[in-house]
């Protein structure tokens, strides 16, 4: 399964992490813009 993640550009592997990620820690996103000045 993971390995079709390395036939896609780099900006849609970076767009399906983020996605990912929202999916599996919702809450840790807010914390990351927090930091952001």
């Amino acid at each position: 399964m993971y390995e079709a993640v390395g036939d896609l550009k780099k900006a849609d592997q970076l767009a399906l992490f983020k996605a990912m990620k929202q999916d599996l820690h919702p809450k840790e996103e807010n914390k990351m813009e927090k930091l952001l000045p």
